[in-house]
């Protein structure tokens, strides 16, 4: 597998923050999609740490991602007051787990990060667990971006962005590691790893005021991950975001570095929102995104490796 590129090297490459009075172009000359493989794991054990370990360990473990004494930005999905059994955040075992495995492989730091929703943060975390992700774990701690502070604004030359205020650890860390959760959403279908990266704007709701698969398929163009782990312990397949709905155990966890061909094989992975079984195409931000250059979504060209 190719080395994507670090976020010190993308934002020296890029140079378009607002930060220096530009803008950021949006093409698919800017992705580095092509390069990587479309080879995806998909583990399944008995328990979700278990299971991201067996994932990790056959993508070849993350040394294979992470420099020496980097910092690491895991997004899981911890916006929602609710607790694990209802699918609708990232199962805070697999967040602890990956923590404990990047610094094993190197990394000086690690910072999970996400934008709570409601007006109780702390809550918010304690009901979906994500308080837990770094207890007793030296060098890793949770960073709740809360505040408009958090963020910096950046000019998109995009069709649906134009500005978007992103949290200043994405554009600071060395590497990022997208920890969605595989679930429906009633506005975009499902709502996997290219959906997750809507927990790094500051104001979620200008996104739904236009279009916005667009704006979802943009924003990854800006923010790209250098590795997707999909929970799939447990989804949810109804009444997605926020639950209650129907939840199915899976036991599974998706790797892949391509976030297109992640999350277009998880479309294919339950029947979402009652609609039996989608394709790729029939979600419109991940038809936009690999129109974008993004990644692949056909599913005759990405390799799923059970282990």
């Amino acid at each position: 597998m190719s080395a994507p590129l670090n976020r010190r090297e993308f934002i020296k490459q890029t140079g378009r923050m607002v930060l220096a009075g530009s803008t950021l172009a949006l093409s698919p000359d800017f992705s580095s999609a092509n390069e990587k493989s479309r080879e995806l794991i998909v583990a399944k054990r008995d328990s979700p740490s278990e299971t991201v370990k067996a994932a990790i360990d056959a993508f070849g473990g993350l040394g294979s991602i992470i420099e020496p004494n980097s910092t690491v930005l895991l997004k899981p999905n911890i916006s929602f007051a609710s607790p694990p059994e209802w699918a609708t955040t990232t199962h805070p075992e697999i967040i602890r787990t990956v923590a404990k495995l990047c610094l094993e492989a190197g990394a000086r730091r690690v910072i999970i990060a996400d934008h709570p929703l409601g007006r109780d943060p702390q809550k918010c975390i304690q009901r979906n667990r994500a308080s837990e992700a770094s207890r007793d774990i030296t060098g890793a701690h949770l960073k709740l971006l809360v505040q408009e502070r958090d963020y910096v604004s950046v000019a998109v030359d995009g069709e649906e962005l134009k500005t978007v205020q992103v949290a200043r650890l994405a554009l600071k860390a060395d590497h990022i590691i997208n920890i969605p959760v595989a679930k429906s959403h009633s506005a975009t279908v499902v709502s996997f790893g290219m959906k997750n990266m809507m927990g790094l704007v500051w104001d979620r709701a200008v996104f739904h005021q236009g279009n916005l698969h667009q704006a979802i398929a943009e924003l990854n163009t800006l923010i790209k991950p250098q590795l997707v782990i999909l929970d799939a312990s447990r989804v949810l397949l109804t009444r997605g975001p926020t639950g209650p709905g129907e939840v199915k155990e899976l036991n599974s966890v998706i790797i892949g570095t391509d976030p297109v061909a992640v999350d277009s094989y998880a479309v294919t992975f339950a029947p979402w929102n009652k609609r039996g079984r989608l394709q790729p195409h029939d979600v419109d931000y991940i038809r936009i995104a690999a129109q974008l250059g993004l990644g692949e979504m056909d599913l005759n060209k990405i390799t799923a490796k059970e282990v």
